[in-house]
């Protein structure tokens, strides 16, 4: 599973850790997993030991069960660098029913949405809005998302985007409304709600929003 992943996926493998390693002849997980020491001395000192075995899917660290969570987020990574912004849409939407999605699962709202963009020379960017009251809404957390996303394209309409990710944080747990606040958020809740049992039934390919098509699907 590990073995063929490209190198840069392996986390604490930055730019120029990347090059440096490509320059050797390794690119995926599988090959660092095999390089000599000789190798991978240089670059890592005495880390190379770790590395290897994070690229084995090796990790002696205790698992921490109460960890307090701070964001819940999902990215993707492209095969091929994306220009069309309509497609680079599409892909906001489905990350961000993604990560609603996961938000409604912990049964916690967000007051804030941020997005993570990198271009294809690896410069990573990250807008972010915070706002209130707190939702766990998959239409509001899209919205969001795409404005931010909106906003940057502006400002590089030509970029070619590598990576893109949305994610919420200032969390907490959800509460329940009042009379008024749960009259007008009743039908997108129950709609998120047939859409989560939806996914968890048939899986998350059984059901997409359209804004989260990509142009032609």
């Amino acid at each position: 599973m590990l073995d063929p992943l490209p190198i840069r996926r392996l986390f604490g493998i930055g730019r120029k850790t990347g090059a440096r390693l490509e320059e050797h002849g390794i690119h995926t997980f599988g090959q660092l997993r095999l390089a000599a020491d000789a190798l991978l001395w240089p670059i890592f000192g005495r880390y190379t030991q770790r590395v290897r075995e994070r690229a084995s899917g090796i990790d002696e660290r205790p698992v921490v069960a109460d960890w307090e969570e701070k964001s819940i987020s999902a990215e993707e990574t492209f095969g091929r660098d994306i220009r069309d912004h309509e497609q680079l849409y599409a892909e906001l939407a489905s990350l961000a029913d993604r990560t609603a999605a996961r938000l409604r699962d912990k049964q916690l709202v967000a007051g804030e949405v941020h997005v993570k963009i990198r271009r294809r020379d690896f410069t990573t960017y990250t807008r972010q809005k915070s706002f209130s009251p707190p939702t766990q809404e998959t239409r509001l957390i899209v919205g969001i998302a795409r404005e931010l996303l909106r906003r940057w394209l502006l400002a590089q309409p030509r970029a070619a985007i590598r990576l893109l990710g949305v994610g919420v944080g200032a969390l907490g747990p959800a509460q329940q409304l009042d009379l008024f606040e749960a009259a007008s958020a009743a039908a997108p809740g129950k709609l998120d709600s047939a859409v989560d049992q939806i996914h968890e039934k048939f899986g998350m390919q059984s059901l997409a929003r359209a804004s989260s098509l990509r142009p032609r699907q």
